[in-house]
């Protein structure tokens, strides 16, 4: 199915616009700078769970001194962004965190890779 799909694609015409490369200088990429206060975490876990009820949980257990605002990113991997760096730095260093028995995995977020 994969390479049926992948010879459509080529079978695509492409306009004339469409085939110009668009050139980035490299000191025009910028990193976000919410990056420094945002956190990945998942869920270790391949049963079913309130993603509501884990994001409140976490929230609850963390006790952010500021505003912490949390994004679903997959089905059990979240983004959550720290308004204070401390609580960010808290949060790493107080860890591991547990939820329903299941380990919470956290990560620092670098905005130049891919996170799956």
């Amino acid at each position: 199915m994969e390479s049926d799909i992948a010879d459509m694609c080529e079978q695509l015409p492409l306009t004339e616009h469409e085939e110009d490369a668009l050139v980035v200088a490299e000191a025009e990429v910028q990193t976000p700078q919410r990056n420094a206060k945002c956190l990945l975490f998942k869920l270790l876990s391949t049963k079913h769970f309130n993603k509501e009820a884990f994001k409140n949980s976490m929230t609850r257990l963390w006790r952010p001194n500021k505003t912490l605002r949390i994004q679903d990113i997959s089905p059990n991997l979240f983004l959550a962004e720290f308004d204070d760096n401390r609580d960010k730095e808290r949060v790493q260093r107080e860890g591991p965190w547990i939820f329903d028995k299941h380990l919470v995995l956290t990560k620092d977020v670098n905005g130049l890779e891919q996170n799956h």
